[in-house]
């Protein structure tokens, strides 16, 4: 039986479900322009996988309410495979942001994509010992180093961001 706590925690995961759909539901005319209408290059890909991968959130409710079919634990596997492109997505754009934005330095592409890579392999490596059925947990080694360099790609990412905005204050 579900506790008070997980109703709610299911309760704020429909809710914010339905924020995206109605935002995806607003954009949804512009992107089909600008997105769908152009040639399919590796902007498009990173594009998609930035914007489709909080599906898999709805496919995790959906299992964990048992209402999709194959087993949970498939259908988590299938759900992480989705978190995990869309991690490597979302990293692989704001590395190559950040990049163009420091003037591409080598340093601060190879510091951010060794940490990226970094995170997605750990994520990546992860998949097989995931289960939805039971909860079972990565172990705790892989999900610190997991968090850890997530944090740490973040941080740094922060840090190369504002040092750069602060260039960019004192020239004008």
């Amino acid at each position: 039986m579900d506790t008070a706590s997980d109703r709610l925690a299911q309760d704020f995961t429909w809710a914010s479900l339905a924020v995206l759909y109605y935002d995806y539901s607003l954009t949804f005319n512009e992107e089909v322009e600008y997105i769908w209408g152009l040639k399919f290059t590796s902007s498009t890909l990173l594009y998609i996988l930035c914007r489709y991968a909080m599906v898999a959130n709805l496919l995790y409710l959906l299992a964990h309410l048992d209402k999709i079919g194959l087993s949970c634990d498939t259908w988590y596997k299938i759900i992480a495979v989705l978190g995990v492109l869309g991690r490597a997505a979302v990293i692989v754009t704001f590395t190559l942001r950040t990049y163009v934005v420091w003037a591409q330095s080598r340093i601060v592409l190879t510091s951010l994509v060794m940490l990226g890579i970094a995170t997605v392999l750990t994520d990546a490596v992860c998949i097989n010992s995931l289960s939805l059925c039971g909860l079972q947990s990565r172990g705790k080694l892989t999900d610190f180093c997991s968090t850890s360099n997530l944090c740490e790609y973040e941080r740094r990412h922060g840090n190369v961001r504002i040092s750069q905005a602060k260039k960019v204050l004192t020239r004008g």
